[in-house]
Formats: C-alpha cells, structure tokens, sequence
C-alpha cells in the first residue's frame, strides 16, 4: 500500500466547449491517450506509459491548434517529470534509471514554461511546481510558481490552499532552509481546518491533505533533530493509515533514532495497533445504522444477469468504480485481498464498472495484474441514480438482510482495516 501514498497527478482544466470545427474524432483520440496514459501510471508499465508519450506527441503534430493542447501538455510534463526524477510509479516500485534519454532538464523546463503560458491558473503554477519539486529541478524558479499560485487563490479557505502551502514547505527542506519549512507545514496544517468538508469532492481529500501535510511536519522535525515531536507526529499518522507499509516504517526509523531496540519497537507497534483497532470496533458498533438497499440487476463481463438478491444471507462489498479513476484502481488490490480472504465465508465482493461504453470489458490487464476473482458488473444510469453515483470510488457494506450498513467514499490509509473490521462484525450478527 505504500507504493501510492503520496502520488501526484497534474491534470490541468481542459475546456471541452469547442469550436464546431472541431470534429468528434479529435477528442476521442484525446481521450484514448489520456485513458491509457493514466492506466500505464496505475500500473507501473514504463513501456506503456512511453506508448502513451508518443501519442500525444503525435496529437500535437496532427492538431497544432487543439482545443486539448493543455491537456496534452500537463501529461507530457507529468511523464517527464516521472522519467527524470527516477521515481517510483504507483503500485509497482519500478525504478526507471534506463529511461533518462526521454527527459533531459532542458525540455522539463520548457514544458513548464509553457504550459504555464497556455493556462496561467493558480493551479498551472502549482503543477509545475511540484514538477520541478519532484526532480529537484529549478527549485528557485519552482518556489516563485507556488507563490504566485498561492497569491492568485482568494482565501485560506480555499481547498488548494493547504495543498499549495505543502508544496511550498517541501521545496523549503529541499533548498534546505529547514525554519521556512516547518513554518510553512505548520501553517499549512493550522489553514486546513479553514476550508470546509464540503468543498471536497471526495471525504477523504482532506484526511490525505492533512497526513501529507503531517507527514512534511514530522520530517523536518527529524532534520532539525526534534526526534520526539517526529515520533508523536508519526504515531499518529501510523495509527490513522494502517494499510501504509511506508508510515510504519518511518515510525520504526524514529523510534530508532530515539534509542529503541527492534524487538520492542515490534512489541509497542503491535499493542498500538491492536488498542487502535479495538476502538474502531468500538465506534462501529455505536454508528452502524439500516438502510434497505435498493435491488438491481446487471450483466457481468460474460453477458450474464446479475441480481443483487442472489446474494441473500451474504455480506456484500459494493463498490463502483471506472478505469479511468486513479483512486478506483488503489481499491482493486485492497478488494482483492478481501475476496481471498472471505473466500470460504458468506461474503460477496461486487464491484460496478460506471464507465458508459462499459469499458470494463478493456481492462482485462487490470483483472489480470491484480488476480481478481470477485465479481465485475456493467452499471447503467439506473443504478448509479439509485446508489448516488459519481462521485468514485464509492462502496457500500450490506448485511446479510440486504441494509446498507456503511459507507466509504474515496481512498483512505486505513480503508483496508475498516472494511476488514465491518465485514467481520456483520458475518458475527
């Protein structure tokens, strides 16, 4: 779970209300390269990701004057900066130094440039400047661009203003003015409480907001040698993102630096763990509520009708999701794992592929990677109307009579545990 925690997408805002001139087929094939750009990043697959690159450069030459040029350019700026900075991409710790050819500093800087002269928005100035973060690139140039990306927001209770305030504390650790940037993620933190939940699409962006934003508090605490303020901060992110290999570890490293031997770091983690779960079982037993859940019935990848009442007496996992949603295809893996491990209980994985043309059918690559063996659905515009579909990722838990019981929208660090606990406790009523 590790290998995604901290991913970023640069996706600029793309106007779709285009000249007449412009035909269907431009943005179809736009959309076929961003497709399978995104799912090449999802997947770690290098060669695919390159395949993608060499789309959209043909894009740019067979329609210089495209409504989608921005687009087009954010992607190639994203995979170059990928490229170069010989970073991981999600899911797969594939490390990328046999591709440094595809990416010289030179032309990161002129995408940037130029993708901030096509879209100068807040949010151009702030993908860019995370890009140049990412590569420790231009890391002057990159601090003026999230300034005025952040000069160009309203007020602190915009919902990018946390984000804006984080990028610009981590390209203050990477210049190595520590002071700056522990002001900076210290400020970040105070703000997010400013913006209000229901400026998020999603209910976990601002839980991932914050753990970013703790996470930069905790690492600039260990370099400035404040190794008990980074042990207490990365306690509490641990506990809150139990699914993440890579928070557990860095609360290991600092309890290390404190002195701590392995084994009782090992005993500590287990109890913390254990009392923190126990709390969680605790809290669902006093929140969980009844719905009746709302029959339907659809066809799976084989054309064959499926009913929700087939699953009668079962504790049913059903999630909605798209090939196209980065955070959708976190959750296979993490749905995977729990069909494996209910397989012999009466437990029903049901996962509904929203995407319109049903283009579920096209990601057999994806079921294959992932070894899923739960059940996929074609969903229509019924059931996304019965089930409040978009947003995605979206999953709800049904006890064996059929009532929604809980509700998880979007991706959080310890969705794995909670499904785990929730399923467990409606298997036992």
């Amino acid at each position: 779970m590790s290998k995604y925690l901290l991913f970023i997408f640069i996706i600029p805002l793309i106007c779709f209300s285009s000249p007449q001139s412009y035909s269907d087929k431009e943005l179809n094939e736009y959309r076929l390269a961003n497709n399978s750009f995104i799912v090449a990043k999802v997947q770690g697959n290098m060669d695919s990701l390159l395949i993608a690159v060499e789309k959209f450069q043909t894009l740019l030459k067979k329609y210089p004057d495209t409504i989608v040029k921005n687009g087009i350019i954010g992607h190639l700026f994203d995979a170059y900066t990928l490229i170069y900075s010989n970073q991981s991409l999600l899911h797969e710790n594939i490390r990328i130094t046999e591709y440094p050819r595809f990416a010289p500093p030179e032309r990161i800087k002129e995408l940037g440039e130029l993708l901030i002269k096509l879209d100068p928005q807040h949010f151009t100035y702030h993908a860019v400047a995370e890009g140049f973060c990412k590569c420790g690139l231009f890391l002057d140039d990159a601090i003026i661009y999230v300034r005025e990306a952040i000069s160009k927001l309203s007020d602190n209770s915009n919902l990018h203003t946390p984000e804006y305030y984080y990028t610009l504390g981590k390209l203050y650790l990477q210049v190595g003015d520590n002071d700056s940037a522990i002001k900076i993620f210290s400020f970040a933190d105070s703000i997010l409480a400013q913006v209000p939940d229901e400026k998020y699409r999603y209910s976990e962006t601002k839980n991932i907001q914050g753990t970013k934003i703790k996470l930069g508090l905790a690492m600039t605490n260990m370099v400035m040698g404040n190794a008990e303020k980074a042990v207490s901060i990365y306690r509490e992110l641990y506990l809150n993102n139990l699914d993440y290999e890579s928070l557990e570890n860095q609360y290991k490293s600092s309890l290390l630096a404190l002195g701590m031997d392995s084994a009782s770091i090992e005993q500590k983690l287990n109890e913390e763990r254990n009392d923190y779960l126990n709390d969680i079982v605790f809290q669902l037993k006093q929140d969980s509520h009844k719905r009746m859940a709302q029959n339907f019935t659809l066809q799976n990848l084989a054309g064959k009708d499926v009913s929700l009442q087939d699953f009668s007496e079962k504790v049913v996992v059903l999630n909605f999701w798209a090939g196209w949603c980065a955070p959708c295809l976190v959750e296979m893996p993490i749905l995977a794992e729990l069909h494996r491990e209910f397989s012999q209980l009466p437990v029903a994985i049901v996962a509904v592929n929203i995407e319109s043309n049903n283009a579920g059918e096209n990601y057999q690559d994806i079921i294959s990677k992932y070894d899923i063996g739960f059940i996929i659905l074609k969903g229509n515009s019924s059931i996304l109307s019965q089930y409040n579909v978009p947003p995605i990722p979206k999953t709800y838990i049904l006890d064996k009579k059929g009532n929604i019981r809980y509700e998880h929208f979007g991706t959080s660090g310890s969705l794995h545990q909670h499904l785990r606990l929730e399923i467990t406790e409606l298997i036992a009523e």
